[in-house]
């Protein structure tokens, strides 16, 4: 806990100052924290370096992806697909490995938080193999809003 506490006082010093780092280390709020652990730190140790930092670097609208699409138990498979923005490199390779990334960086990260829910059922008579499924908790909608405005052309967009 004492290491925990100290690489976050570290964090948040060099987010706001050595001086305020030890008073509202004590008083952050839960959204604090999380805005600090997605859009600061970088969790791309979670997913043992896959497709670099993708989809961290999207994390807003991810996170409004996901608002919109995990009202229901997805996989992680779906939600990739639904959520994300793919790079070209995802696409073209051999070996899907987005849905573990954005497992990894996005989904567990979301589930240890509270603000999704994780289930999982077993694939066949395998025994290591299972599906994971994930859905929005309730703390997810009291926690997030998003104002999205669209802007529409009046003429053809292209």
């Amino acid at each position: 806990m004492a290491l925990l506490r100290g690489s976050l006082v570290r964090c948040v010093s060099q987010l706001l100052g050595t001086n305020r780092a030890c008073q509202n280390i004590s008083t952050m709020s839960g959204f604090g924290l999380f805005h600090l652990a997605l859009w600061h730190m970088d969790l791309g140790y979670f997913g043992r370096g896959l497709l670099g930092s993708w989809p961290q670097a999207d994390i807003g609208i991810v996170l409004w992806s996901l608002s919109v699409s995990a009202g229901d138990w997805q996989t992680s498979e779906k939600l990739t697909r639904l959520c994300t923005i793919p790079e070209p490199a995802i696409l073209s390779a051999t070996w899907d490995r987005s849905a573990y990334a954005m497992e990894a960086r996005i989904l567990r990260p979301l589930l240890w938080f509270g603000l999704l829910e994780y289930r999982s059922e077993k694939v066949g008579n395998s025994r290591f193999e299972a599906r994971h499924y994930y859905r929005k908790a309730a703390l997810f909608d009291r926690l997030l809003a998003f104002d999205i405005k669209m802007d529409f052309a009046k003429g053809p967009r292209h």
